[in-house]
């Protein structure tokens, strides 16, 4: 055969290869093509099961086995995908080495010599089988090599740089190239939030060192770096909100309640002071709840102090974990201390602050298994003149105590001046104090009454109605300040939250004290709020 049909030979056989591969491409674009459908699908129906379950913990649990199948489904689907395109790329060498993009011209050299190397095989693997060893091929496999031999050398070629067919290279970018979609993050959620959890550990109960505080500030910067926080958002609002509490509260902690050295290291930290301002910022961009603390006149909400937040958050995202995604509880609280408890709610009464934060602390103790008993009476005995605040299953066995305690109060005849106890010792403190009453309506011969029995150095009563006469309570809030009030006593029945949360944020700021009385204005509610709440040490403090 001349040169001329030779080189026809080849353009034909080239050719042939050519076509060959153009239709194992075809083949296996349209199965690919299935499954990115597929695909695509199942992570469209977790987006929307996604944004279902961040509606609340309940609705979470219902989708829970759900989003696993589905999960599942898309995990052998990937798994799928990649095996066609490994074949693809293996048998039809769509995927080679070569530079930029172009045609598959240069597959047809690659193509011949593997069929050359598979006749090679198939001759000798046939003589080897009848007992002669034979090096003869077939006179196919001689055209070739000799074809072969004739090709001129191929050109020095760049670097490898993997090349995609044109007909696969827009349903390949899915994976190639384009960005997740939100629904493959559904798995990962999964794992997300005991990864931060892990991340933060355990909130320190106390932070009282150099090394403590540096440690304690590096966690918290790494919580709070951008990456970080966008990848919270895959979380449902509730869990976010409880990591920017729990947060909050661990910077409030190092921030207000370490000794002044420690207090210098986050106040000189000038990286310290952007855990907060990238908190607000992602709330304020994800409107994904109120975060506590973020504002500087916030105070702890969970107890008296801000570690104590920290801890209360801490077993929050605990509960939050194991009812939105089944994580097990492995933390169990150490039994509680009941005087210790006490302590905390008789301690953070004593500061006056607004009746939810008491309500809250409350909550919070009776939760725990193991502590105080809703039905305790010196529980009872505290929280008597908040009885009307404390709403909530979590404190449905408290409100029983107490409504069980007034009826036993009921049943008892009412003071009159005579079953006073000779020589009471609140006469004295009453007698040097400024009293101002609030709430109700005033009438005359219960004011002379009280005043007659009491006997205080000064009495007034201001009428307040739930929302009513706020300029008074407002005037009233201003004399605290000032000094000019002594003892306030609050009419809880009769006063709205706004009156009564500004009246204890004024006391806060003085030393007034104020006494608390629910169920009206008898001299044996007058009395037992008296003994609750106003210190027999205030006579020798106004004499010194």
């Amino acid at each position: 055969m001349d040169d001329a049909g030779q080189r026809e030979s080849v353009s034909e056989e080239m050719a042939s290869g050519e076509a060959a591969n153009e239709r194992l491409i075809l083949s296996k674009s349209a199965e690919l093509g299935g499954l990115i459908d597929q695909a695509r699908a199942l992570r469209a129906l977790l987006v929307s099961l996604s944004a279902q379950a961040a509606k609340s913990a309940a609705r979470a649990r219902a989708l829970r086995e759900e989003r696993a199948r589905l999960e599942a489904r898309l995990d052998a689907i990937f798994c799928e995908l990649g095996a066609q395109v490994f074949d693809l790329f293996d048998q039809g060498r769509a995927l080679e080495v070569g530079e930029g993009t172009g045609s598959l011209a240069s597959c047809e050299a690659d193509a011949t010599t593997a069929r050359d190397c598979d006749a090679a095989t198939d001759a000798k693997v046939g003589t080897t089988h009848q007992g002669q060893v034979s090096e003869e091929v077939s006179d196919e496999a001689r055209l070739s090599e000799a074809t072969s031999s004739m090709r001129p050398e191929e050109p020095a070629r760049k670097p490898p740089v993997l090349r995609v067919a044109s007909s696969l290279s827009r349903t390949m970018k899915l994976r190639a190239g384009a960005k997740s979609q939100p629904a493959t993050g559904a798995r990962l959620v999964a794992h997300l939030l005991p990864d931060i959890r892990d991340q933060l550990g355990e909130p320190p109960l106390k932070v009282g060192s150099y090394a403590q505080v540096v440690g304690e500030l590096g966690k918290l910067k790494a919580a709070t770096d951008d990456d970080r926080l966008r990848a919270w958002e895959e979380l449902p609002d509730e869990v976010q909100v409880a990591l920017g509490c729990m947060i909050t509260a661990r910077y409030r902690h190092l921030q207000d309640e370490t000794p002044a050295a420690c207090r210098g290291v986050v106040q000189n930290d000038k990286d310290a002071v952007k855990i907060l301002h990238r908190l607000s910022n992602h709330f304020s961009i994800t409107r994904a709840g109120f975060v506590h603390g973020l504002a500087r006149d916030h105070h702890p909400a969970h107890g008296a102090r801000w570690s104590e937040d920290a801890a209360y958050y801490h077993r929050e995202l605990a509960r939050l974990a194991h009812d939105l995604y089944g994580e097990e509880v492995e933390e169990q609280s150490a039994p509680q201390n009941p005087e210790r408890a006490l302590g905390q709610i008789e301690a953070l009464i004593d500061k006056s602050p607004p009746v939810d934060r008491i309500r809250a602390l409350v909550e919070d103790i009776l939760s725990t298994p193991g502590g105080l008993g809703g039905d305790d009476p010196r529980l009872v005995r505290l929280m008597r003149p908040f009885r009307d605040h404390l709403s909530g299953a979590a404190l449905s066995k408290l409100r029983h105590a107490i409504d069980a305690a007034e009826a036993e109060k009921d049943a008892e005849p009412d003071f009159v001046e005579e079953l006073l106890p000779e020589g009471w010792p609140w006469h004295a403190v009453l007698q040097n104090s400024r009293v101002v009453m609030v709430g109700g309506d005033t009438r005359s011969e219960a004011q002379a009454r009280i005043e007659n029995i009491f006997r205080p150095g000064s009495f007034e009563w201001i009428p307040v109605k739930k929302g009513e006469n706020m300029r008074q309570v407002q005037a009233l809030a201003g004399r605290m300040q000032k000094g000019s009030v002594d003892i306030v006593i609050l009419l809880t029945d009769f006063l709205s939250h706004k009156a009564s949360d500004q009246l204890t944020d004024a006391a806060g700021k003085s030393s007034v004290e104020l006494v608390y009385c629910n169920r009206g204005y008898g001299v044996a509610q007058l009395r037992e709020g008296i003994e609750n709440f106003v210190k027999l040490d205030r006579a020798e403090r106004s004499e010194a």
